[in-house]
């Protein structure tokens, strides 16, 4: 199999980032030749880093005489700036054998300024010259013109006024003079405006000002056009020109290819950053395409054609989405631009920002949802014809108008076909081609989920139609662990052989990829049983003639079906007891895991209880010598909500506290084994300090994510006894102390966070039991994280240990003392610890006093 557009992106991507490490690495040795005290930290990298040992991922350029510290993946875009930035002042800079690069950068920086501070001078100079030539234009009219034009004129001359404001005020006083008095816009105001559209400083305000003139001064109709085109040439203002033209009454523009090729390439429509999916839009300039279309089509279809065959992603995008736009206006456009656009998924695209192919799929999708039968029928012969990149873009076109065509809503502005028909199309070309034996894997698969989103379209007498016709094919396939081999066919400059890794690596992803498309293919057969009768009885009857050994995979998957159908409470007495049956199937360890699956799947959302013999055998196979089927045991009774009794529920924990042992080195299996067990302990505290106690034996696992679970979900179990608090305050401080805090994403809401709320909660007597170990693991924390240790300083000054909360500042504000950065929030825990310290002395002396009080007394009453 040849590579798909992703593939083909991540390989260039891989070498760019190579050759960027490589940049990295030169620049980096450059930084520290420069000075000793240059730091750059690696703070994120990846797979390729590892890979060819390269500084490839995120870096954190600083130093610890400068407050300032910058953070990028392009080295060699931020390090010649933090050297200008931090370097050009610095005293303490010490060079390290290389002040040659670094004084280059500084200087040809200082070179950069002078230059620039002259260029905004002479351009400053020339502005004010040109300014100054344009009002004198207006000034010479007004002495020749008579006394109720010269109003108009004096607008004019304040148009190239150098005050924004005033040229602004005189612009909208203008526009306003143009609806209501345009006879007195004489003929040299009138040159001076149209010959302004050659001026890019002035042009669009003066083509606004023309526009609003075209409904009384028909004489100028056809100099505005002509001068309108030559903005178009120009590439610039070219929606204010569209406007322009296409608000003329009566006119069938005419553009010639230079003219349309520049309306069509200078639209820049693609995705602002921060703008959600909507770039510009070009309302007029897309209209005017359009009436130039009507008029002659083969013009426009030619420079699309010119502009979308270019060899550029940036180019790609914006051609696209005018496409797009002209669909609206024009929806035939569309077949007639179809050859093109299926050409243009040749070119290469990447990842990043703005897909070009998701572009031109999107135009092929808005064509086939108004022409489904000639799209689908060319299509079809182009995919036979492409290479595997362009295939996987066809297939891609197809999945996602399943995916879409549920929310036809989303164009009803549009003359779209019938849903129904699209669905019907979209199946029949799905189905026909992954039941091919020469499509590769990864493509049935693809096609299998387009197939089984478009059957949610159709309505049940169409679904019905394609029932026997999968039923039939998913029961020649169930026992195949691959799909069948297909004959290699070597190209020249592909590689003889790969290493033994890499086809183990393919081979596995073929067989995973083969397990998806048979599990989507038993789903699209549920799909279209869901609620019949018949169908349900067709199914059980072929599930009473399969043996367990023979065909083992194919009476699983029909076990995993009936938990699709038993959803549905009216089907779910037909259903149970083939489903109870399967699982107690001792001749297939597949079946009795997949019957697992479907009381899971019946009984997740259901809210019911799960009736107690079944409850009992889901118990049983707590026990049961084969992996999958344990493990689906323990996801089953996680999700589901079964009641068990007080004996049910020793013998069930008591068996999942040995699978645990058996686990202890699985800890993310382990940490379902637990939640399990604190679920079924329920308000039981026998049961609650059994399954606490399984939990201390095993804590901690050594994984972040699962030690967290684990404590998040005994905080809120948590009971009041001493000893509970006293385990899980210990299994909260070990969390807080070995595993960091995440600096990139919302602490407010992180698990740690959580656990530091809870400590807040603890009773007073817990805190007086456990306020040393909590000290040392502030300390410890205010050594590495300064910042989150003060949460810990909070919780002292809470419970009124003044004393201690002074030693956990005092700790962090000395780790925060030796870097520039940070010496401002040093000296600002410094004065907080030296607070805590006075409220520890001012509580001492009410003490001592209370307690001479007390000695006093006791002395009175003693005499």
């Amino acid at each position: 199999m040849g590579k798909t557009k992703s593939e083909e992106a991540f390989e260039r991507q891989t070498q760019e980032a190579v050759e960027l490490g490589r940049k990295n690495a030169e620049i980096i040795g450059n930084g520290h030749k420069w000075c000793k005290h240059f730091r750059c930290e690696i703070t994120s990298y990846g797979m390729l880093a590892e890979m060819y040992q390269l500084p490839i991922g995120s870096h954190r350029v600083s130093c610890k005489y400068t407050s300032h510290c910058v953070e990028s993946m392009n080295l060699p875009w931020i390090i010649p700036d933090f050297i200008i930035k931090a370097c050009s002042q610095c005293e303490a800079r010490e060079s390290n054998g290389g002040d040659f690069w670094g004084n280059e950068i500084l200087r040809k920086h200082e070179e950069k300024q002078e230059e620039n501070r002259l260029k905004n001078i002479s351009f400053k100079e020339k502005l004010r010259n040109i300014r100054e030539e344009k009002r004198k234009i207006p000034v010479d009219a007004k002495l020749k013109s008579k006394l109720h034009e010269r109003q108009i004129l004096s607008f004019a001359e304040d148009l190239f006024a150098d005050d924004n404001t005033e040229s602004s005020e005189a612009f909208q006083s203008l526009v306003e003079s143009a609806k209501i008095g345009a006879d007195l816009f004489t003929e040299p105001l009138i040159d001076l405006l149209i010959s302004q559209f050659d001026d890019a400083l002035y042009s669009k305000q003066c083509i606004d000002i023309c526009i609003q003139l075209i409904p009384y001064r028909k004489d100028l109709h056809e100099r505005l056009v002509e001068n309108a085109k030559k903005v178009i040439l120009y590439g610039r203002d070219i929606e204010e020109a569209s406007s322009l033209i296409v608000q003329l009454p009566g006119q069938k523009p005419e553009l010639n290819d230079e003219e349309l090729t520049n309306l069509i390439g200078n639209q820049f429509r693609r995705r602002i950053f921060g703008d959600g999916e909507r770039g510009p839009k070009y309302v007029n300039a897309t209209k005017l395409i359009a009436l130039v279309y009507d008029k002659k089509p083969s013009n426009v279809v030619g420079v699309i054609k010119k502009l979308l065959l270019v060899d550029s992603k940036e180019s790609r995008v914006n051609i696209c989405k005018t496409i797009q736009a002209l669909q609206l206006i024009t929806p035939g456009i569309g077949l007639d631009l179809l050859p093109i656009i299926v050409d243009s998924l040749e070119l290469p695209d990447d990842r990043y920002e703005e897909s070009a192919d998701g572009c031109a799929r999107k135009c092929i999708e808005d064509t086939f949802l108004i022409y489904p039968e000639e799209v689908d029928s060319y299509l079809k012969q182009e995919f036979e014809k492409r290479r595997v990149a362009v295939k996987d873009q066809i297939i891609s076109i197809y999945n996602d108008l399943a995916r879409s065509i549920d929310y036809s809503d989303k164009y009803s502005k549009r003359k779209i076909c019938n849903v129904g028909k699209v669905a019907s199309i979209i199946c029949n070309r799905s189905i026909s081609l992954f039941k091919s034996s020469y499509i590769d894997v990864k493509f049935r698969l693809d096609l299998c989920e387009a197939f089984n989103k478009s059957l949610r379209s159709l309505d049940k007498s169409e679904r019905n139609k394609y029932f026997d016709n999968i039923l039939g094919y998913y029961t020649t396939i169930s026992e195949e662990d691959l799909p069948p081999k297909k004959t290699k066919i070597w190209v020249p400059g592909d590689p003889i052989d790969n290493s033994p890794q890499l086809d183990a690596l393919e081979a596995m992803n073929e067989k995973t990829n083969w397990s998806r498309f048979k599990s989507i293919l038993l789903e699209s057969i549920g799909e279209i049983a869901l609620g019949d009768e018949e169908h349900l009885n067709s199914i059980l009857k072929i599930y009473e003639t399969l043996d367990s050994v023979r065909n083992n995979q194919f009476k699983a998957g029909i076990t995993t079906l009936l938990g699709k159908i038993g959803k549905e409470s009216q089907l779910l007495p037909k259903v149970l007891p083939t489903i109870s049956h399967a699982l107690m199937d001792g001749a297939s360890q597949i079946n009795r895991a997949n019957a697992l699956y479907s009381l899971r799947e019946i009984y997740m959302y259901s809210g019911e209880n799960i009736p107690e013999n079944i409850a009992d055998a889901m118990i049983l196979h707590l026990i049961d010598s084969y992996v999958v089927v344990h493990k689906s045991a323990v996801e089953a009774l996680n999700r589901c909500n079964p009641y068990l009794s007080d004996k049910q529920k020793e013998e069930a924990l008591v068996r999942l506290s040995n699978l645990g042992k058996l686990y202890i080195n699985e800890p993310y299996f382990l940490k379902d084994i637990f939640e399990l067990m604190l679920k079924i302990s329920g308000e039981s505290k026998r049961f609650f300090y059994f399954s606490i106690s399984q939990i201390k034996s095993t804590f901690p696992t050594k994984e972040m994510f699962v030690d967290y679970d684990i404590v998040e979900s005994l905080l809120w179990r948590t009971s009041k006894k001493l000893q509970v608090f006293n385990i899980v305050i210990d299994f909260v401080l070990y969390n807080i102390n070995t595993y960091g805090r995440d600096k990139y994403n919302s602490y407010e809401h992180s698990k740690r966070k959580k656990m530091f709320d809870w400590l807040f909660d603890i009773p007073k007597n817990v805190f007086e039991y456990k306020k040393n170990d909590i000290l040392i693991a502030a300390q410890d924390l205010a050594k590495k994280d300064p910042w989150e240790s003060l949460h810990f300083s909070a919780l002292f000054n809470q419970f009124e240990e003044y004393y201690l909360e002074s030693k956990v500042l005092t700790e962090a504000s000395k780790s925060t003392s030796t870097e520039v950065q940070t010496k401002k929030f040093s000296k600002e825990l410094e004065k907080v610890s030296i607070y805590a310290m006075l409220n520890h002395n001012v509580c001492v002396r009410n003490r001592e006093g209370v307690s001479k009080k007390l000695q006093e007394f006791r002395s009175k009453l003693s005499e």
